[in-house]
Parts: structure tokens; sequence; C-alpha cells
């Protein structure tokens, strides 16, 4: 899906933004603008964008631009945005880190003014035309930046994909803190069109969300550690799954009641052909909770 999502995002922004009225400074190709008062500004004044999306500039990546800085000179100004003191980054950073990494005190930059939405969107425009984004790193940036639109349906139109699209990058929000780590540190692991079959895979198997995630997180590992396909984790979950449900609950089995709280399944009372289960997170009960348990259940069995 990335490179396809990747050449039709790169598309569909920068129609999106010239319609928003920025082209009449000239963006071309995702990148700085071409025309405005080139000013040198100290490296130490300026800031990276947290509009930013991109998670891994690679080392050696940096190094080839850094060469050809040195030795043709920075050919294109950085964007960005005054914030009190400083500059905001708001195209350029792999330009900027580069110039950084030389040792030079100024850079050129271009100063303009943006609005949120947009600085979100050129953000995510200059790291499409650059180097390979996963679809994690580009989730990542989209779903931070929700909250400058009005609702899905808009945003899917400012990106110019379909909301089918956009919707299979949110999937990523059935992950947990742990899972997305994992992923910060490798974010080509796992693709969209997976993380949205194990979406769809938990609702098909009534799997509460706090039993997926450890299974989620058993499989990230085995994907990292290469001994588990990207491709095989949905049938790997599907499995886990089930061989978890016929371990605990023989045939015949039953839950009568599930216990929530904050959204989060913390008991349950089963009946299976031959049991009566009651199953209880330790970690939402203390001393005095534990001690009520018991001597409800010394009642119950003793007037029985």
């Amino acid at each position: 899906m990335t490179s396809q999502l990747q050449s039709l995002l790169k598309e569909k922004i920068n129609a999106n933004i010239k319609a928003h009225g920025l082209a009449d400074k000239e963006f071309a190709e995702f990148d700085s603008y071409q025309s405005g008062k080139i000013e040198q500004i100290p490296v130490d004044k300026i800031k990276p964008n947290n509009a930013q999306p991109r998670l891994e500039f690679t080392d050696e990546s940096l190094d080839k631009l850094a060469d050809s800085i040195n030795e043709l000179g920075l050919l294109q100004p950085i964007s960005v945005q005054k914030k009190g003191d400083f500059y905001n980054i708001v195209a350029g950073e792999r330009r900027f880190r580069a110039v950084k990494k030389l040792g030079k005190q100024f850079i050129d930059c271009i100063i303009i003014t943006v609005t949120n939405e947009n600085n979100a969107l050129l953000a995510l425009a200059e790291n499409l035309s650059r180097e390979n984004l996963s679809d994690y790193e580009i989730a990542k940036a989209i779903i931070s930046f929700k909250s400058n639109f009005p609702s899905k349906t808009e945003y899917a139109k400012a990106l110019g994909i379909s909301r089918q699209k956009l919707y299979k990058l949110f999937a990523f929000e059935i992950l947990d803190n742990d899972l997305l780590a994992k992923l910060d540190n490798h974010p080509n692991i796992i693709s969209a069109d997976t993380i949205e079959q194990l979406a769809t895979l938990r609702k098909h198997l009534n799997i509460p969300h706090d039993e997926f995630l450890p299974l989620l997180s058993e499989g990230f590992d085995l994907i990292i550690s290469s001994h588990l396909k990207q491709s095989k984790l949905p049938d790997f979950i599907k499995n886990k799954a089930n061989n978890s449900l016929s371990n605990q609950h023989p045939t015949n089995t039953k839950v009568r009641k599930s216990y929530k709280k904050e959204g989060k399944t913390i008991g349950k009372i089963i009946q299976t052909d031959k049991k009566f289960i009651v199953e209880l997170e330790s970690l939402n009960l203390n001393e005095a909770d534990l001690e009520k348990v018991e001597v409800f259940f010394d009642n119950l069995l003793s007037n029985s």
C-alpha cells in the first residue's frame, strides 16, 4: 500500500495546498518556496517541525546530503515560521539536519506564515516527496493532526484520499503505547492493510481489547526477530486466540457477565458444564476488596 499511497498523497496534497491559496508562493515539489527573501538564520534559533511525520532520518542519507551541501552549497533554502524568539521548520528538516551535521552556524531560510492545517500538510508533503515512509509513519502523522480538521470526511478531502484509505490508516489507533513503541523502533514491520485485517479479526473473534494486545505484542516480537512473516500475523493471532479459548473454557461455555472499568474488561463470570468461574484482574482489587470476595464465597458456600 505504501508506495501507491505516497504517490496519491503527493499528488493530491500538492493540489490541495495550491487550492488553499499557497499557489502564489510557488510551492514546488513539496519543498521550500521558490520565491521570497532569503535570510540567514542561526542554526541554534531553529527548531524541528512538530508536524514532522518522519521517525527515521538515517545517518547514511544525512551523510550523503551533508556531503552534497558541503560540496555544492545549500541549493534550496528551508522554509521556517517565526515563533517568539525562535523559528519552526515548515519544510526542509533533512537539509537542516545535514547543515547542522556539518557544524555550520547559519542556514539560508525563507520566513513564511501558514495555518496549523497547512503546516501539517506541508510537512507530510515534503516527506512524501523524499525517502519512503512506512504506513505507520504516514498514519502517525495523519492521526496526530486529525484535530485540525472538523471531521474525518473533511480530513480525507484535504488529503485527497478516500475515507476508506483514511480509515485504514486510523486502524493503527487500536495499538497501545507499548506496541507503538515497537513500531517507533521498527516502523516497517507492519502495513496498514495488515493492521486493518487485525482490527476486523478482533471484532470477528470478539476478543477483549486487553486480551488482544498481548497477542499482538507477541506477534510483533516474532516479526522483528524474523520468526514470523507479516502476512502470517492474522493467522497467528487467530490460532493463539482459538487455542486460548479452548484451553480456558471447555465446550458449552457461557460468559454470563462481563465487568468493565473505563472501557477495559477487568473481569467476567463464566459458566461451563462443570464449573462456575469468576475471573477478576487482581490489579483492580485492593486488600479490602479481596477480603470482601473471600467472605462472600465463605458465606455462599457455608449456606449451600
